[in-house]
């Protein structure tokens, strides 16, 4: 057995795939797993026109039927815009243009539109929404979830797209994964680190993509402002899949520390660690892993 590795550009990320596995085997295994990536982007991603986001789109303030992907997407969707009382909101796709995350990627701010994105859904799979959807910020832990599905009979393999992990069984030393809490002031240094087996972790900081006159700007959007939460440096979540622990990690950042706390005390669903700017730090009962400060 040897470790393969493979990374590719999907999704705006770096994803890349390790398994332990011969040769031979692993490198079919890859590119169909990668293909499973590609095919999820080429339908969701607002950078691609006329693709599945870009029809839904165009279904501004209806009613419409939707397969039962895109319903998960909704249903917990409105799970997180409830529990954050609105900070986290599905119908961002023209705010992020108007903030300069556009399709050529101007990074040059425009006057938007202040209107707050409403999205409703129904039990018979129909879906309404008043402002144009993005499904960035559950979209990569989707996938990975998808991987994760497609490689059940391997024993020993890590996803990460980007910071959005899932890990099981060993590496190639033998050892379970080994993944680091990456530094949201400095982030060639590690503030922890965690053994992953059998569950996912998510990551979220406004440190990777910053714009505006003083780098003010990033993609982590307060849906109740419409403008990039301030408050926040990072949040990082585990849960035992990814689409939950990608989702959370944003839904926590954006709705400030406070109300994160309130979320991750009550939510089952995940486990947590939360730093804002003001030098506080919370770290829910279950969250695993060590931390390499007080």
């Amino acid at each position: 057995m040897h470790l393969i590795e493979e990374c590719r550009e999907l999704l705006g990320t770096e994803f890349s795939i390790s398994l332990i596995e011969d040769f031979p085997i692993a490198k079919n295994f890859m590119d169909e797993a990668f293909s499973i990536v590609e095919d999820f982007e080429s339908r969701y991603s607002r950078f691609i026109d006329g693709n599945k986001l870009a029809e839904l789109n165009s279904n501004l303030n209806k009613w419409i039927q939707v397969d039962d992907e895109v319903y998960d997407f909704f249903e917990l969707g409105k799970r997180l815009f409830d529990q954050t009382d609105g900070a986290f909101n599905l119908c961002l796709k023209t705010v992020l243009e108007d903030l300069g995350y556009d399709t050529i990627l101007s990074f040059v701010e425009k006057k938007g539109s202040e209107n707050l994105g409403i999205f409703e859904l129904r039990e018979d799979n129909s879906v309404k929404f008043n402002k144009e959807l993005d499904f960035g910020a559950l979209g990569k832990g989707y996938v990975v979830d998808l991987l994760v599905n497609f490689f059940k009979e391997k024993e020993n393999f890590c996803i990460n797209a980007g910071g959005d992990l899932f890990a099981q069984g060993v590496d190639e030393n033998g050892k379970k994964w080994r993944v680091g809490f990456e530094n949201p002031l400095n982030t060639k240094q590690v503030i922890g680190v965690v053994e992953v087996d059998g569950f996912a972790l998510a990551s979220s900081s406004g440190n990777r993509r910053k714009w505006g006159i003083n780098n003010e700007i990033h993609h982590l959007i307060d849906a109740n402002s419409n403008r990039p939460n301030q408050e926040m440096l990072a949040v990082f979540t585990q849960s035992k899949n990814a689409f939950w622990a990608d989702a959370y990690s944003t839904a926590l950042f954006v709705s400030g520390f406070e109300k994160a706390v309130e979320i991750l005390d009550r939510e089952e669903l995940i486990e947590g660690m939360l730093m804002d700017k003001a030098g506080r730090f919370y770290r829910s009962k279950n969250f695993q892993g060590e931390i390499f400060f007080n």
